[in-house]
């Protein structure tokens, strides 16, 4: 009885560890949005990179859309799609979420990525130009094979946004509490298997792949909660473990450089496959780019001094 006590007792320890230290970098955020989005902003971002969406084959009033997505969320640019009730192919719907998946919710994640250690040049160079990379080979896939121009059928109905700055807060403030509870079932989750020894197999199998990537398999719990669940809660954690010191530099660099490609898949599937765009499609191209670019620049850190990358890619996890 007294060790369940402990094992309860510690586990509420973390988990408010990981959510103050979350939350502290997400509620700043959250109200500097809100005010931004107040004042306008996000309309005048959207018309400076709205010339932007013509080289990846969308109108230039997806900007708004990208723009909406890239500064709040999946969501936010999924309601401004709706809203807009633009016609766009299979193609164009596909492309626009291979933007979309890889460079959203910059400012929230990319503050978490930062908390791990990466410097925000890196962040901004993976999230915006993996999502142009990837939204650019989409597009000259569906032209050279001669697909997907029909059009994509939306199978979702956006909800209105809140209509007062109290119903706002109430819905942060909801938000903030369900993100509590599944940090909550991930770390009791990530107890129960290593109790039962299932975190050890889950390594051994995953090693293989990880190393080709050249992260070591310390790194193996993080890597696969932040592909599953998303940055925002695989991140809190991998903030946690780059503080503790568990993880070496290089391998925290690499697993937030493969999230920053890739996380979320369980959530990105649900939401891509109301919009019409090609699920299938996505899914595997942004693994294998995910892979590709982590690997290549992973095992390419060997080749660069320390003081290089203390300059440009890692930085102090004990500064805020």
């Amino acid at each position: 009885m007294a060790a369940l006590v402990h094992f309860f007792k510690q586990l509420f320890i973390d988990v408010f560890t990981v959510c103050r230290n979350l939350f502290r970098v997400m509620i700043p955020i959250l109200i500097i949005i809100k005010v931004a989005t107040e004042f306008g902003a996000i309309e005048l971002f959207a018309e400076a990179i709205s010339p932007l969406m013509g080289s990846i084959g969308l109108p230039g009033e997806m900007g708004l859309v990208w723009a909406t997505t890239l500064l709040t969320n999946m969501y936010g640019g999924m309601v401004v799609l709706v809203t807009a009730e633009a016609q766009l192919t299979v193609a164009q719907m596909t492309t626009l979420f291979a933007l979309s998946l890889v460079a959203h919710g910059l400012p929230i994640e990319g503050a978490i990525a930062r908390q791990a250690g990466m410097r925000w040049g890196m962040i901004l160079l993976s999230r915006i130009g993996g999502g142009f990379l990837l939204a650019w080979f989409t597009m000259h896939y569906y032209q050279s094979m001669g697909i997907g121009q029909e059009v994509a059928q939306l199978m979702w109905h956006a909800t209105p946004p809140p209509a007062t700055l109290m119903e706002w807060a109430q819905q942060q403030i909801e938000n903030l509490a369900m993100i509590a509870v599944i940090i909550f079932v991930l770390l009791l989750a990530l107890r129960v298997l290593s109790l039962l020894g299932v975190d050890l197999l889950m390594a051994k199998f995953l090693s293989p792949m990880l190393r080709l990537m050249g992260i070591s398999k310390q790194a193996t719990n993080l890597a696969m909660i932040g592909i599953t669940v998303g940055l925002a809660y695989g991140g809190a954690l991998l903030v946690q473990d780059a503080r503790s010191g568990k993880v070496s530099k290089r391998d925290l660099f690499s697993v937030v450089l493969l999230l920053n490609l890739m996380h979320g898949i369980i959530e990105d599937l649900l939401l891509v496959a109301v919009t019409g765009a090609d699920v299938g499609y996505l899914f595997w191209s942004r693994l294998i780019m995910a892979m590709t670019i982590t690997g290549v620049v992973s095992h390419s850190l060997r080749l660069t001094s320390e003081s290089f990358r203390n300059r440009w890619l890692y930085r102090d996890v004990g500064a805020t």
